[in-house]
């Protein structure tokens, strides 16, 4: 605690901060301390030697002294701790920054994601995981991952040699797989979960990296599409069979009325065969080429022509 501040001047910096900061002795001459026995130190800042030295002469036995020299070295080591505190509080402020803008991404993803130790400790969970499975952040974070509910993703079996995570730790490498289990109400659902491995600085894997996507839509639609595909093939696969079987002359022709294919009833009645004709005129081959083109031109402006 600053009891006092002794200054002849008494316009001096130190002065009027001292009457600034209500400095309970402001005074112009020094020896006033020494009659006050609540003062232990006087710091000599003048950077004077006289003044120093008639410091001393008059120095009371119960008050110590340091000059301006020591006080300088101990300014200097205050300044230093100064700035090495205002560095670390700079270096927080910029981790806080950091991790707060790494969360806002996190949490704006579509994706579930795990940030998970080597023990399967869970060390991170970003606001898509909480929502979806009902959880409070301080409910996951040090929880082992396989006791946690999962909505999207099926149960965790460390056993059966199924786990991502587990698969991307003994690997070393990215780990993608589709999951399927059957929610509550029966409805079997698919789950797309990506494992990263996670490093430390000196490139040792210290845990895993977990994004979880529920794909059920996704696969439903692909499912369908499949079945679309199946049908579409035996459909094709029927009308192949009408075409090649059927007696009658059957030819498809593009819209300039050049052969495309041609049927073997076609080929039957007509005596020309398949690889003869394609890319032939089909008037070419009738006995009434005007007749012919008159048809097919009806069936470009009509879709239909008899």
């Amino acid at each position: 605690e600053v009891i006092g501040v002794a200054d002849p001047d008494p316009a001096s910096p130190g002065l009027l901060l001292a009457r600034e900061l209500n400095v309970p002795l402001v005074v112009d001459d020094y020896h006033e301390f020494f009659v006050r026995s609540d003062i232990e130190l006087v710091i000599e800042l003048t950077g004077r030697t006289d003044v120093r030295n008639e410091i001393f002469r008059s120095l009371p036995p119960h008050i110590h002294i340091v000059d301006h020299q020591a006080s300088r070295f101990f300014w200097d080591l205050f300044a230093r701790a100064q700035e090495s505190r205002e560095l670390r509080r700079r270096t927080r402020d910029q981790i806080r920054a950091e991790r707060n803008r790494l969360g806002n991404i996190l949490d704006s993803l579509p994706y579930e994601i795990l940030v998970i130790d080597r023990d399967y400790v869970v060390e991170l969970a970003n606001r898509t995981y909480l929502r979806n499975n009902g959880l409070t952040l301080d409910k996951v974070v040090g929880a082992p991952c396989h006791e946690l509910p999962h909505r999207t993703r099926p149960p965790c079996d460390l056993a059966g040699g199924s786990c991502p995570h587990e698969r991307s730790l003994s690997k070393g490498e990215p780990v993608a797989i589709v999951a399927s289990h059957r929610d509550e109400s029966g409805r079997e659902r698919f789950a797309s979960i990506r494992a990263a491995p996670l490093r430390d600085e000196r490139g040792a894997i210290r845990g895993v990296v977990e994004a979880i996507r529920d794909i059920t839509d996704r696969m439903e639609i692909e499912r369908k599409l499949l079945q679309k595909d199946a049908q579409l093939s035996q459909t094709r696969h029927r009308l192949s069979e009408i075409l090649a079987n059927s007696r009658d002359i059957i030819f498809l022709a593009d819209a300039e009325g050049r052969i495309l294919s041609f049927n073997e009833g076609a080929e039957r009645s007509l005596g020309y065969a398949a690889d003869e004709v394609r890319g032939r005129p089909a008037a070419s081959l009738a006995e009434s080429p005007e007749a012919v083109d008159e048809l097919i031109e009806l069936t470009r402006r009509e879709g239909h022509a008899t």
